[in-house]
């Protein structure tokens, strides 16, 4: 597995007990767990481990039925290409590896398109401008009071949990949408919806983030939100890295790699599963796509 997220870390508690052979799932990122290993939230678990669980709780909880299944998680090991068609190049602070296998599970997740890829125009501050993963990475700096949120995706009411927490109020959610989303959400939060809407300037003073105009799609009508934070979320692409490396076949829209039903790649000894093939979509999700690549290799490749 490259990806120790809820496909890779699901995928490889499936197959460690069952696979004639070993199951290694490396990762760059220096704990397990993906992006809930971030959420102090909670929601998650509730569908593949039956408890409720915060996103933090939910990522140890793989973490820790992999490593039982008999998985090797090796964490700092950041995968920087292909020596062929099983073998990846892999640089570790101890070295550099070569790992060889029967069968590789991309499964190296999505990310959100910066503020630079989304064309915003305006003033450039130093801070006060996040990616929902730049947030969650850097909570515990964290000095923000009030935020702008650019979406309305499960994600965005996350982090609108997250923000509170923190001690930081949302003050608008924005959407280019027609409706504002979730009422259940909505009504939980209290939060504002402006849809319809762009952000359509950043203003910043001293380096730092003042606040935000939005424009009506419509009307044309402007409106300026002072605000100290702005979170992206929303508008993902896939970590496709590897998969251009091994010039996979990628859809041409999300850029994601091609997969038949039993999410095999272009590659017959390349499987593709998570938020790589399912941009935005909940950790449930990917778990979910875990379970299903795990069952799909074992089919191929168990009795190997």
């Amino acid at each position: 597995m490259v990806g120790a997220g809820p496909a890779g870390l699901t995928a490889a508690a499936r197959l460690a007990v069952r696979l004639d052979g070993g199951v290694l799932v490396l990762d760059r990122e220096p704990e397990p767990g993906g992006v809930p290993r971030h959420c102090r939230n909670r929601g998650f678990g509730l569908r593949d481990l039956r408890r409720p669980l915060t996103g933090q709780g939910y990522a140890h909880a793989l973490a820790q039925r992999a490593a039982a299944a008999g998985a090797v998680v090796l964490t700092d090991a950041t995968v920087t290409g292909w020596s062929d068609a099983r073998t990846l190049d892999v640089t570790t602070p101890e070295g550099r590896l070569r790992v060889s296998a029967d069968a590789v599970v991309l499964a190296t997740g999505a990310r959100e398109r910066p503020r630079h890829a989304r064309l915003i125009p305006g003033d450039r501050p130093a801070s006060g401008i996040y990616t929902t993963g730049q947030l969650l990475t850097g909570l515990a700096d964290f000095t923000g009071h009030r935020a702008v949120i650019l979406g309305t995706e499960p994600l965005s009411w996350s982090t609108v949990t997250t923000l509170r927490r923190v001690g930081c109020r949302t003050a608008l959610l924005t959407t280019e949408r027609p409706t504002p989303g979730s009422y259940a959400q909505r009504l939980r939060h209290g939060a504002t919806v402006a849809t319809r809407t762009r952000i359509s300037r950043i203003d910043g003073r001293n380096g730092s983030l003042a606040a935000v105009e939005i424009e009506h799609l419509v009307t044309g009508q402007r409106r300026t939100i002072p605000c100290d934070t702005l979170v992206l979320t929303g508008d993902w692409t896939p970590d496709h890295e590897l998969a251009r490396a091994a010039h996979l076949d990628l859809d041409p829209v999300t850029r994601a790699p091609l997969v038949d039903p039993t999410l095999r790649t272009s590659r017959p000894s390349v499987y593709a599963a998570g938020a790589l093939i399912h941009p935005g979509g909940t950790a449930a999700n990917a778990a979910a796509t875990g379970r299903r690549v795990a069952d799909q290799v074992l089919a191929q490749w168990g009795g190997r």
